[in-house]
């Protein structure tokens, strides 16, 4: 069943009556209304019948009209029956067409005419149907769309003339943010992404008729100006539904439907990836707010068409609810933790065994996430052990201790730098013995780090351990909580 909304109705009869010579004829009128989408610029009502209980004649110059209570918008699929005689072909507005001595004309944008112009036989059966108009019910067209039948001779009467053919809806709703993730720094590298789902609301919401006359749905996105989309694909979860999608702009997705069922309220999801636009990036960009709309719109035609062999499926925008994305930024960001570490000068003349503290900090980001390996400088904050202010330096040109850094202080993507506690000490002006926590920030993704403590010349024993990863979203927050507290 093609629709799966539909409802018969049967609204009495509709009674012809031309004088006592020539007899009356008695119709019943029904009508399988179809559900179409609210915002749509050529959506396809129900097919409509008058079928004759009681057979009659129908005078000549009789003329009856069919009007919709919302525009008709294409002919090309329109197509009527009369007594047996199909009319199809229609072009144009006031344009009959013409067989034996019925004509039937769409006289405008909201009537079709069926004219006699001769007496006309009427048998009990199937009448007339008027199959496959399209309407604009865009525009605040009513919930129920219905058409009116009259007649102009004063010996014709219409009982009942008012049939249901058309009910409109939302036609999708989106949802979501699903699978958010976000691998952004402040330094603008990395990438984020979403997905969102689009599900249509009734069974028919997606038309399609084959490139280009498919039903689209567009994406329009707003975004924080240091964010924008770079790419989109799109998943059906349906055997029938066959879609493909393309972001055209950093703020447009477009979603082809080239094929779907009507009979399934079928849904489709859309993965969203996004990069940095300008940098310095914000911890908190902004939220990116998602919204659709059936498409293609009108834009290029009248809203009123002939279209191709099937029509063309038009929508005037009219964008559901957004969903919110809302990425964080920093995850780049490493914190590790060297919970224990000591420089001590040997003494021999006083018995004092001496010990150093060696680490090891590799980038291995890239393993993580290939989108994420970026080198990066370090920054490394000294704790004493006896509570006095906290001392940091970060790498750069000028502060290069050990090994693996490169020119600019940075450490290479799967690089590793090894460096000894009194070379990084010597960056604060410390030196002599010490004692403390010391925590290694590196400014990117997926650090892990080694401490290995040893006599002074690491020529006796040595005893490593693997540095703690701090999350940083922890850091950030806590962070947060010193500085307004």
């Amino acid at each position: 069943m093609k629709f799966a909304k539909i409802l018969i109705v049967a609204f009495g009869l509709m009674m012809i009556a031309a004088g006592t010579s020539y007899g009356q004829a008695a119709f019943i009128s029904s009508a399988a209304p179809n559900v179409l989408a609210n915002n749509a610029q050529t959506g396809l009502v129900g097919d409509v019948a008058l079928t004759a209980i009681t057979p009659g004649t129908i005078p000549n110059g009789e003329i009856i009209t069919l009007s919709y209570d919302v525009p008709i918008s294409s002919l090309s699929e329109f197509n009527a029956v009369v007594n047996g005689v199909a009319f199809t072909g229609f072009t144009a507005y006031g344009a009959g067409i013409t067989n034996g001595s019925v004509t039937v004309t769409v006289a405008n944008q909201t009537n079709i005419t069926i004219k006699f112009d001769a007496d006309t036989a009427v048998v009990a059966g199937p009448f007339l149907q008027v199959n496959d108009v399209r309407v604009n019910a865009s525009g605040g067209a009513p919930k129920e769309i219905y058409m009116f039948i009259t007649s102009v001779l004063s010996s014709v009467t219409v009982t009942n003339p008012r049939i249901l053919v058309g009910l409109t809806e939302d036609a999708i709703k989106l949802e979501g943010p699903f699978s958010v993730s976000s691998s952004i720094n402040t330094a603008g590298f990395g990438a984020a992404t979403a997905t969102v789902r689009v599900t249509e609301l009734f069974e028919n919401a997606f038309e399609t008729a084959g490139s280009p006359y498919q039903t689209q749905v567009i994406l329009r996105l707003t975004n924080p100006s240091t964010l924008g989309l770079y790419s989109a694909s799109a998943s059906e979860g349906f055997p029938l539904l066959d879609i493909s999608a393309t972001a055209t702009t950093s703020s447009t997705v477009v979603i082809y439907i080239n094929q779907q069922d009507q009979n399934v309220e079928e849904y489709f999801d859309v993965t969203l990836y996004f990069h940095a636009t300008q940098t310095p990036v914000p911890v908190d960009p902004g939220e990116i707010a998602v919204r659709a709309t059936l498409a293609p719109p009108a834009v290029g035609f009248p809203p009123y068409v002939v279209g191709p062999t099937r029509g063309y499926y038009r929508f005037a925008e009219k964008l559901t609810p957004a969903v919110l994305i809302d990425f964080g930024v920093g995850s780049l960001e490493t914190m590790l933790l060297s919970t224990f570490n000591v420089v001590v000068e040997e003494n021999e003349d006083l018995g004092v065994v001496g010990f150093n503290t060696g680490f090891a900090v590799a980038n291995a980001g890239i393993i993580l996430d290939p989108w994420a390996g970026q080198p990066g400088a370090i920054t490394v904050t000294f704790y004493k052990s006896d509570g006095s202010p906290a001392k940091s330096f970060t790498t750069g040109p000028n502060n290069r201790p050990g090994l693996g850094l490169n020119n600019d202080g940075l450490l290479p993507v799967g690089g590793t730098w090894s460096v000894l506690l009194p070379a990084l000490l010597e960056e604060v002006n410390v030196t002599g013995n010490w004692q403390g926590m010391i925590v290694f920030h590196t400014h990117f993704s997926g650090a892990e780090g080694v401490s290995f403590i040893a006599d002074p010349n690491f020529k006796v024993n040595s005893q490593g351990y693997q540095m703690l990863v701090v999350p940083w979203e922890n850091y950030i927050r806590n962070m947060m909580y010193y500085s307004i507290y």
